[in-house]
Order: C-alpha cells, then structure tokens, then sequence
C-alpha cells in the first residue's frame, strides 16, 4: 500500500460541506476497503479525513489526482538558467568597469586631474597696476588631451594686457599637457574699483584626458580687498555765511601713483539750496561732471565752485567730491572722495515759488502754462527796507544755464497780479515799491505773494537747441537793514523744469484718402442693416527728442467689426476680442525719422435704431511714450472719430445713417 505525507494544512475562512458516502468510497479506495468483499462503512473521523484531503489535493474543478502513484514535477530549468546568465554577466560588467577606473595606467579620472590657483596680493589699492597670475598643474599620472582656461575678470579690474595672449575674451587655448606639465597665465591691469570693494577673479579649466575622450573643469577663485586709492584729494570752502552772500567751495586732486592712461573724471555732489554761478573750469558734460582725460605720472588739478545759498536755506551743509575713472562701457567709478562742509545761518529775507501747486520741478510740455506763485517774507527780528524782488523765467537747453533762450516763453502771455515790470531782453519781472508799497519797510515777520502766469512758446523756436528746459527762481535785494545800507543780494532756491519732446498726436476716420482714392467699401452715406468699412489713420510727427516704448490704443465699439487689414510704418498692431482694444505699439521712435503712421481696416453695420444718427467709429485714442532725453512720459489724446469723417476730401458730411 502506498503512503503520502500530508502537507501542512493551510487554515481556512470556510469548511467545505461533507461529501456523500459514494463519492468517498469512489474516489479513495486505499481508505474506503479494509478487506476483500466486504463494504466499509466510513466513520465521521475519516469522513472528516476525507474533506481535509479533497481541500488539500483537488483541483479546479473538484477532482482528486489518481494517487495510486507519484509524478515528478516539470522545473524551469531554461528560465532559471537564463536568470543566472543574466546576474552573471551583470556582475562581470561591474567588476569590468570597477577595474578600468582603479586599475587603469593613467590614474583615477576625476575634476582634480588639474589643478587650478590664483597668485594675488594680500590687497591692492585703486589707480596701481596689478598683476595677476593663473597657475596650473596636471597630475603626474594622467597626460592632458587639450586644456583650455577662461577667466571671468571684475569690473573694477580693467585688463591692458596677458601672457600668453587670450584666444577670444579671457580664454586661453593651452592644448595637450604631459602628466605632471604645469604653467601659469599672467593678467596685468590697474585697479579702478573704489576702496572698500573687493575684487573677485575666478578662472575655469576645461580639459580632456588622453584616455578619457570626455570633457572635465575645474575651478578657482580669488578676491583683492581694495584698500585704498592712489589719488589724493582735499577740499576747503567758506565757513559761515547768511543766505545770498557768495561762498566758494575748492576740491584738489592728485595722482600720488605711477599708473598713467586712465580717462579721469571729476563730479561735485551739492547740498540742497545751493545756487552755482561759476566753475572753474567750466563742467565739461552736465552741470556737475568734469572729464579730465587720460590721467598720467603726477597729474593734479583743482575745480572750483561759486555761488550762494537760497534765502530758506539753513544749517550745517556739505559738498562731496569724487575722482574716479570712466571706464569703456560702464558708468564712473568713483577712486577717491573727500567734502567739505558750511555753516548757513538763517536769513532774514525769505524767498520761495510754487509752480502749479507744487515746490517740486516736473517735466512739461510744449504749450503748457506755468502758474507760479512766488513768496517774500521777513524772518529775522529787523526792519528791512529798500526791497527789490526780481523773477527770473529763463528757457535754457538742459543743464547750460548760461545760455538765454527767452524764446522759449510767450511774453505775451505773462499776467502779473502785482503788475511788476517784464524785460523782454532777460525774461525778468521786476517789483520794488512802486507797485508794492510794502517792500519799501518790512517789519519782522512781514510777508506777501506774487501771482504769475506765464505760457510756454506751442513749439521749438530755436531747432538746434535740442535739450530745452525752463527756469524760475525769485531773487530779491535789501537796501537797507534797521536803516544801515547793505545791498544784500538774496534768491529762492531755482526750480528747472525740463521741456518733454514736440511730439503730435493725430486720428482720423475716412473713406478717401488724400488722393481721392476709395479705401472704404460699402454705402456712403452708411445705411442701416449693411456694412461700411472705414479706415482709421493715426499719425505721429516728432523731432526733438528720441522716443521709446511708445504705444497707441483705442477702443472699437461693439456694432464695429476689426477686420484685420492694416498699414504700419513701423511696429505692430494688435486687437483683443474681450476687451475690444486696438493698440500700436512700436519700441523706439529716433529724432530722424520724424513721422510714423498707422492705419487699419473697421467695418461698421449700423441698427435702424440708428437711422438720422452720426455714429462713433472708435472711443478715445492714448498715446504714450518715453522721451529718452528727459526720461519721462509724453501723455496725448485724440477726440473719438465717427462717420462724419472731418479730413475726409470727399466723404466728409456723408455721416448720418440712411435707411
């Protein structure tokens, strides 16, 4: 009889149900039969039995397996083989690519097979020439197939010269390189930063191995502390003074080191209220900045200032001077400063203006007109008598004062509400006390106002003057302090408003051009139900000033269709379906081309609500743009334009809606 091990029993959620008799006496004969002819009758222990081994050993479908004898069981002999391969080969792979990297003649490849240093001082000091070096070193087990370096150079270094020269800005092609070569690279410059500054160098290696055909870098950097400047300065100025009386204010300059070639610039940094009448030498760019030129061996100089204080001004007041070098291509840096301080008492006769509600000056433009209100008062504890007060309405180019403009205003349209004296020569209005009887004795604490209108000229009257600006400042003379004479000059701080660029505005609807040529389609007169297609024309005249970022923009109406069609000379036209807006934006405008124009297609159905009616094409037209001169906005706006097409040769008057 044969005998099988029974396998652990698995626990189960769900007993299956007793088997009948038969089946248990069909399907396990060894058990059912316990001797020859006779019929066994199964006990609950083995029917029990029988359940435990038909859960353990049928199949799918409820079958026992004929166990009256045993078969070995197929194994996956190709796939396990096939799983054995693959590990082994894997692991070769490893062992293989583990042994090139550690075993390899040449040495380990990694971003250390070069190294990169820098060679500098412990610091340096602004205006001496300076010597840079880049040291490299490729290891002695591995040979370099190419090697290139790049340095990335502060601005505050400016760079005259290098060993071995660069190929390209700051890169260097060193090419192949034994195991264990070196060398180095030499930068010689002059230090232009400004003391307390560092300078940052920073140098990258890019190299190849001869038995890596791959790319690797290293890297290195180094910093300078500027710790000083060979340029040596001082400044003086006049100590005490009242406002009005004259003060001077001197910087010196030297070059105490032997660097020569540098363009050397000077620029003056003036307290508030402080009114220059002379500098010697005279400004040479803007009315604050002096070039000097190339600064050689030993070079000095001295640049002065004169001028006074405005009447409110009081206090412990400093002027600053810096020297410094303009460098190609990026702003003055400035190597060296020094000040100087005044001590201003208060004034007894105090002057100030407000021009259109503000003490602060605006960018205006053509055609505006100027509402100055100008102030006296008298704050000191004595009788001032005799007093003169004289404003000044001056059209200059930006930043040359000295040079009169006067056209700039229209004297005509200068009202005074004190009726002062206008010279047309010197754009001046003077009042003594004649027409304000007050002037002739102020007592401490007296004051008045004086209203002026004054208009500025529609357009540039001198076209070569291409920076124009106006000028206003009130200025005023005391006879006579507690009856002693002194003939005291005083002025009110000046106010200078730069002048935007003429730049004109215009829309227009039409139906004919200016030729008489058709570029509309549809009924003219518009009728209702049909559609009209007009053509909007926007132009821009300008001749003063560059100008950029300038944009247009209108908004359609919903009854108007964008057709899409358009002419423009420069820049684009876009529509946006949500917001109905039509804009024309163009990046920059240059003074030589003194017109650019815009037109583009709409289409107009008009309802017959809107028979007998006139009809807008367009809402507000907006213009604006940035005078690159002045460095503020120019703001223009055109009247909506309709189907009554004023400027039209032929179609103007055909606007109302027919049926």
């Amino acid at each position: 009889m044969r005998t099988w091990k029974k396998k652990k029993q698995q626990p189960h959620a769900l007993t299956p149900p007793p088997l009948p008799p038969e089946h248990v006496q069909s399907e396990l004969e060894p058990v059912a039969k316990k001797g020859k002819g006779k019929q066994h009758i199964p006990t609950p222990r083995e029917m029990v039995l029988e359940q435990e081994v038909r859960s353990l050993y049928s199949d799918e479908n409820g079958a026992l397996p004929d166990l009256t004898h045993l078969e070995r069981v197929r194994s996956h002999r190709v796939r396990n083989v096939l799983i054995g391969l693959t590990v082994f080969f894997g692991l070769l792979a490893t062992v293989a690519w583990a042994g090139f990297f550690v075993f390899q003649p040449y040495g380990k490849v990694s971003a250390q097979d070069v190294t990169l240093s820098f060679e500098v001082p412990d610091n340096a000091k602004s205006g001496e020439e300076l010597m840079v070096r880049i040291h490299y070193v490729a290891e002695k087990t591995v040979a370099l197939e190419s090697l290139e370096i790049s340095a990335s150079i502060p601005s505050g270094f400016v760079l005259r010269d290098t060993t071995p020269p660069t190929v390209g800005e700051h890169r260097w092609v060193i090419g192949t390189v034994p195991a264990g070569g070196s060398g180095e690279i030499k930068l010689l410059g002059t230090v232009v930063g400004a003391p307390g500054n560092l300078l940052a160098f920073q140098a990258f290696a890019t190299y190849v191995p001869v038995n890596f055909h791959s790319p690797f870098q290293s890297v290195a950097s180094a910093a300078v502390p500027v710790s000083g400047s060979l340029i040596a300065m001082s400044a003086s100025s006049t100590e005490r003074v009242l406002p009005g009386e004259p003060v001077t204010v001197s910087f010196s300059y030297e070059n105490t080191g032997s660097f020569t070639g540098m363009d050397a610039a000077f620029r003056a940094t003036l307290p508030p209220g402080f009114v220059v009448s002379k500098a010697t030498p005279p400004p040479s760019e803007g009315p604050l900045f002096w070039k000097l030129g190339s600064f050689g061996t030993a070079a000095s100089g001295t640049i002065s200032l004169a001028g006074t204080f405005s009447s409110e001004t009081k206090g412990l007041l400093s002027f600053v001077g810096d020297l410094g070098f303009a460098t190609p291509g990026s702003a003055f840096v400035a190597q060296s400063s020094v000040s100087t301080s005044v001590s201003v008492i208060g004034g007894d006769l105090v002057l100030s203006e407000m021009v259109n509600g503000s003490a602060e000056a605006t960018a205006v433009n053509f055609g505006d007109t100027l509402h100055t209100t100008f102030s006296y008062a008298n704050r000191s504890e004595a009788q001032l008598q005799d007093v003169v007060l004289v404003a000044h309405l001056v059209g200059t180019p930006a930043g040359k004062s000295a040079t009169v403009l006067s056209p700039v205003f229209d004297a005509l349209s200068i009202t005074d509400s004190a009726h002062g004296v206008f010279t047309t020569s010197t754009s001046i209005i003077t009042w003594t006390k004649k027409e304000i009887p007050a002037l002739a004795q102020l007592a401490p604490g007296d004051e008045g106002t004086i209203d002026v209108t004054v208009r500025i000229a529609p357009k540039p009257t001198v076209p070569a003057a291409k920076e124009y600006g106006v000028e206003l400042w009130l200025a005023g003379t005391v006879g006579k302090v507690n009856g002693a004479k002194k003939d005291r000059l005083v002025q009110s701080a000046v106010l200078h408003f730069p002048v935007l660029s003429d730049a004109r505005f215009t829309a227009s609807s039409r139906y004919y051009n200016d030729d008489e040529i058709t570029v509309g389609t549809g009924p003219l007169p518009p009728k209702a139900g049909a559609e009209t297609t007009y053509r909007i024309f926007w132009t821009i005249e300008n001749g003063l000033h560059e100008l950029r970022d300038l944009s247009l923009q209108t908004t359609l109406p919903e009854n108007v269709r964008f057709t899409g069609k358009q002419d423009v000379s420069a820049g684009t036209v876009a529509f946006d379906e949500k917001t109905r807006n039509v804009t024309w934006t163009l990046n920059k405008l240059p003074v030589d081309v003194q017109t650019a124009t815009v037109d583009f297609e709409i289409g107009l159905t008009p309802s017959t609500a809107a028979i007998g009616n006139i009809l807008p094409l367009t809402d507000v037209a907006h213009f604006d743009a940035t005078d690159s001169v002045v460095g503020a906005h120019i703001l223009r706006s055109e009247d909506p334009v309709d189907t009554s097409l004023i400027g039209d040769p032929l179609g103007r008057g055909k606007g109302v809606v027919l049926k």
